[in-house]
């Protein structure tokens, strides 16, 4: 049996905490509570110190003698959901590797066919490990990008669409009626859980995200004034949309591209409209990684509808720089400029109002954000052209200098686009320092995504054949990606 994630362990423990806590509030002992619960003083005890978990009723009936008022079955149901979920991505991950061998099977057989002179044709959805032809995934992007802008304008969804958005849910107990004390449990636990994916990866946080959203949904099953149910949308919204982004975080994008419409789903419900264009901007984002330009540029600009609704000067700043970044793909140096001047006016304009930038719970990007994507953008251009390499490492420069360096991640890349850059200006002895740094830092993020750029960085280092300590480099990175 696999070994459990400390992630978990950790869980288990805080809640183990919780109760300590509770229970010594309630001037309960563990004696007690042991016989309320028809367990032995010595379970008690390793359910606190987070060694086991109970059952639901244990937690049901320890809620109660403690006064918690339903944060601790709340909490216990997180806990299990989390177990649950990571259960599945177990199960998903031998399923990913058997499917994996069956492919490289596939296409050892697929090379024998064609030495032999017959044609034939297959294809994978967008990086999961499904059969699907060229045509099959084009024809499922664009029913993806026509979902996206029927949710928008609120258009009937049709069965077809609804299977689209259909996910598997485990059935867990709910209230039957809840309030805004419940609401505000889900809100709170988003915001811990976005606190723990911005230092770490989606890879440190995807199980227990996933493990909250399923007993979340739930909740729109339970009674409920209209008032509640549009704050539980909002919350359900922006939940969905960590789900979508740790996905996306991990390399799963069939995942992430149904929590994105699922949280734009949500933020109609609730008519938030910062909240709906955070969700396209995602599901744009997956595209253009993806290397699927024209839909990314087209969710964009559906995104750029709701964050005018919502008067975002910041979002309209983002989604502008991330049009750049499509343009500088493509290579024309000209549509990458326009996007980056209208996204300086629109944070210029941002800049006025500056509680803008945290709007309606979805947190914006910090201002490192504007000079980092000239980099990213301009890194771009240098892949077709190397003399938009120098603008790309003092745009990086600066951004690195301004970013939060708690956010693990963000400087994790940053870096590696400033060393991709200073190695095409010939400026190897920075390029190796900035490297190292990269390798330094490689292991304290869970990120699937950083991969891709680590393969840029390692192409654009073996252009430096005299250089020993630049291909020991190379390696030392050809080894982390393998690992």
């Amino acid at each position: 049996m696999a070994r459990e994630p400390e992630n978990l362990a950790e869980m288990r423990r805080g809640l183990g905490a919780q109760l300590t806590v509770f229970r010594v509030a309630a001037e309960l002992s563990q004696r007690q509570l042991a016989r309320a619960t028809s367990y032995d003083r010595t379970n008690v005890t390793h359910i606190e110190k987070g060694r086991s978990r109970g059952d639901e009723r244990f937690w049901t009936i320890a809620d109660e003698l403690c006064g918690a008022e339903g944060a601790l079955l709340a909490a216990f149901r997180v806990v299990s959901a989390a177990k649950e979920a990571h259960e599945v991505q177990v199960r998903e991950a031998q399923l990913a590797e058997s499917r994996a061998k069956a492919q490289a099977l596939r296409l050892t057989l697929h090379r024998e066919v064609n030495r032999l002179g017959i044609t034939t044709r297959a294809g994978t959805v967008d990086g999961d490990l499904s059969p699907g032809s060229v045509e099959d995934q084009e024809v499922k992007r664009r029913e993806a990008v026509a979902l996206a802008a029927k949710i928008s304008v609120g258009a009937g969804l049709t069965a077809a669409d609804l299977t689209i958005l259909d996910a598997p849910v485990t059935a867990s107990p709910v209230p039957a009626r809840i309030g805004s004390p419940d609401v505000v449990r889900v809100a709170a636990m988003t915001r811990s859980l976005m606190a723990q994916d911005k230092v770490f990866g989606g890879g440190s946080c995807r199980d227990a995200v996933l493990g909250q959203l399923n007993w979340a949904q739930q909740l729109r099953g339970a009674n409920a004034s209209d008032e509640v149910l549009r704050s539980l949308d909002a919350a359900l919204a922006r939940l969905e949309s960590l789900a979508g982004w740790t996905s996306r975080d991990l390399c799963l994008p069939r995942s992430a591209q149904s929590c994105y419409l699922r949280s734009l789903e949500s933020a109609r419900r609730a008519e938030e409209p910062a909240h709906a264009a955070h969700a396209l901007q995602g599901l744009g984002e997956l595209y253009l990684e993806a290397g699927h330009f024209p839909e990314a540029l087209q969710l964009f600009r559906l995104s750029a509808l709701p964050a005018q609704e919502a008067m975002s000067s910041g979002m309209l700043c983002d989604l502008a720089r991330r049009e750049a970044y499509v343009h500088a793909s493509l290579g024309s140096v000209e549509e990458t400029q326009r996007a980056l001047r209208r996204a300086e006016e629109h944070y210029a304009r941002a800049q006025e109002a500056p509680a803008e930038w945290v709007l309606s719970g979805v947190v914006l990007p910090d201002h490192s954000e504007l000079p980092a994507g000239r980099a990213n953008a301009y890194s771009r251009l240098a892949g077709h052209d190397q003399r938009f390499a120098e603008t790309a490492v003092v745009e990086m420069t600066e951004a690195l200098t301004l970013r939060d360096p708690g956010r693990a991640r963000a400087m994790l890349i940053g870096r590696i686009t400033l060393a991709t850059n200073q190695y095409r200006c010939g400026e190897t002895d920075l390029a190796n320092t900035s490297t190292e740094q990269v390798l330094a830092a490689i292991n304290q993020v869970s990120s699937r995504r950083t991969a891709r750029d680590l393969i840029t960085l390692g192409t654009e280092i073996r252009q430096h054949t005299t250089d020993s300590t630049a291909l020991d480099l190379a390696h030392r990175i050809s080894t982390d990606i393998a690992a």
